[in-house]
């Protein structure tokens, strides 16, 4: 009796060792299988993406090779000499109006919408996009316009910082044109360097004796101290 207790232990016990493996094996394989689903559904998203962006890119390009982009006028409207809703009007257009697109235009915050500027005939000016029908042509050439003038723009922001810094540099020194464009402070700069560094601060109090000129600058959390032009010590309110 003892002796088939005991078998039945020890087969009990293989059993068990049989199933854990298994159960081991089986997680190694559905982790494997986690992964290689998660690896192709991270590819189709990436051939996904890609096949937007070249569709995208060929309906620009059919759009650039149209001789004009052509909208009509769902609402009455005027077309005007400047981007600007006080600009002399040029043409009054009507509902089926339609006009050639030429360019996506910014306006000022004040005003709710922005424009494009537009030809009708022999008018060239400026509508307000809300008198506009919109199709899929219309907002993806929208949307790349001012796609392109946000490119433009931070190119050109680049580029005037880089000749910036070089101007710095010519004039300073690597170093400390280099600190001064970063907007560093030290003592020893001059007054010269901490309006480049800092800008203009909020004010400026001064005092004159025969010890020479004495000035405090009080920018918001930040107050500097010169004597004679020379940065002597400085205060950080933070």
């Amino acid at each position: 009796m003892k002796f088939i207790i005991v078998l039945f232990v020890i087969q009990s016990a293989l059993l068990c060792q049989s199933i854990d493996s298994n159960i081991a094996n089986l997680k190694i394989d559905r982790l494997r299988l986690e992964n290689l689903i998660k690896s192709k559904t991270d590819s189709l998203e990436i051939v996904k993406n890609d096949l937007d962006k070249y569709i995208m890119q060929k309906k620009l390009i059919e759009l650039k090779g149209k001789n004009s982009i052509k909208v009509v006028c769902k609402s009455k409207g005027e077309i005007r000499k400047e981007n600007s809703m006080y600009s002399d009007i040029l043409f009054k257009t009507e509902i089926n109006d339609t006009l050639i697109l030429l360019d996506y235009c910014f306006n000022e915050k004040f005003v709710k919408e922005n424009s494009w500027l537009v030809k009708k005939d022999e008018h060239i000016g400026y509508v307000f996009e809300s008198i506009l029908s919109e199709t899929e042509d219309i907002i993806l050439f929208r949307e790349n316009i001012i796609k392109e003038k946000q490119e433009n723009e931070i190119n050109f922001n680049k580029k005037k910082k880089q000749e910036y810094k070089k101007f710095l540099t010519d004039k300073f020194g690597k170093n400390i044109g280099e600190d001064l464009f970063n907007g560093y402070y030290w003592v020893g700069m001059t007054v010269e360097m901490a309006s480049i560094s800092l800008g203009n601060p909020n004010n400026i109090n001064k005092t004159v004796g025969d010890w020479g000129i004495h000035e405090q600058w009080v920018y918001s959390n930040l107050y500097l101290y010169f004597e004679n032009g020379i940065l002597t010590s400085y205060q950080n309110s933070k």
